[in-house]
């Protein structure tokens, strides 16, 4: 059974401690939950998400500034992919 987004949001927010210590399956299943949430929630799938498509998604609205990595109040599938290969325990 794979975790609520709910869940994984909380786990996400718990920062960077709480991350270093995830098995590499929840990792991986985390970034896959950050990759379909970014999918569901690009409303106008243009490939970004605007902080207002995030809103309906409480994983990708806890972390939406640290993927923002230009600040520019959107989130392109390049920052997306640059946020996951930062978590810890990829499973590349």
């Amino acid at each position: 059974m794979r975790p609520s987004i709910a869940a994984l949001a909380l786990l996400a927010a718990a920062g960077a401690a709480s991350a270093q210590q995830m098995p590499p399956e929840f990792a991986q299943r985390l970034k896959e939950s950050y990759r379909d949430a970014f999918a569901l929630y690009d409303a106008n799938r243009d490939g970004v998400l605007t902080r207002a498509e995030a809103l309906g998604s409480n994983l990708l609205l806890a972390q939406f500034g640290a993927m923002d990595f230009d600040r520019s109040g959107a989130v392109t599938q390049a920052e997306l992919a640059r946020f996951l290969d930062a978590m810890p325990l990829s499973a590349q």
